[in-house]
């Protein structure tokens, strides 16, 4: 795949939620474009491009936008492939966990 997608509503069960295949995309070293919402910024940061859900033309130009500057996105995934494994991968949640349980004992 040459970039992942994953445009949702902007309402309520759909902005809050951590989409599988967009892990898979990162993971992958997939350029990904995703939907603008205030939650996926905070979640995902600069690891996507963004683009308005419900807006056909705005999407085609993010789509555009990442085709015109291919080689650059696609060096961007492999960086951002990194990062996702240091903060979403299962090792890094468990970093994350055991210290939360550290400073609960340390309570």
């Amino acid at each position: 795949a040459h970039l992942g997608v994953q445009m949702t509503h902007d309402i309520p069960n759909h902005t809050g939620g951590l989409a599988t295949k967009v892990f898979e995309y990162l993971f992958l070293s997939v350029p990904v474009l995703m939907s603008d919402t205030s939650e996926k910024r905070t979640i995902y940061g600069t690891l996507a491009d963004y683009a308005l859900p419900n807006n056909p033309k705005a999407i085609a130009v993010a789509i555009k936008s990442v085709a015109d500057d291919y080689d650059n996105k696609k060096v961007l995934a492999v960086v951002n492939r990194k990062i996702a494994l240091e903060s979403y991968s299962w090792e890094g949640e468990a970093k994350k966990l055991l210290s939360v349980y550290d400073e609960c004992l340390a309570l």
